[in-house]
């Protein structure tokens, strides 16, 4: 897995498969900040799997990596779909493994990152030492 940080500026919004999300409107409700990124997670192929919007604080101390504020929802978008259930549930270990090991090696002192509520399963983040907690929300189904 490949993992990187690509401006907002630069990535194509429109590659999303739920297009809201990734929507062009968050450039200009972010007014093109530099701070506003894209965490891409890709295939060793290059096929895309998983990105989310992030905003970096570039702080000299105690820089953090988040969420961005005000978001409507957490940003994470599965651009490869997967017809098995085990498939899509191994996919989804392996690239929140990828993405923890990523982070804890990287030059942030602090980092949350909101899922979204269908994720379950945060085996591989436990594994490394990571305690996810839980948010609940008054959202009906």
């Amino acid at each position: 897995m490949k993992i990187e940080i690509v401006s907002a500026v630069d990535f194509s919004f429109s590659s999303s498969a739920q297009g809201s999300l990734f929507g062009a409107i968050w450039k200009d409700v972010f007014n093109c900040d530099e701070r506003l990124g894209v965490l891409v997670v890709s295939e060793d192929g290059g096929q895309l799997v998983s990105a989310c919007l992030v905003w970096d604080t570039q702080r000299k101390f105690f820089r953090s990596l988040i969420t961005p504020p005000l978001m409507p929802n957490t940003g994470w978008t599965w651009l490869a779909y997967y017809e098995k259930s085990s498939t899509r549930i191994s996919k989804e270990k392996e690239v929140l493994a990828a993405v923890v090991s990523y982070l804890n090696s990287g030059v942030w002192d602090f980092w949350k990152l909101d899922f979204p509520h269908e994720f379950k399963d945060f085996q591989a983040a436990i594994w490394k030492g990571i305690q996810p907690k839980q948010k609940y929300t008054y959202r009906l189904n």
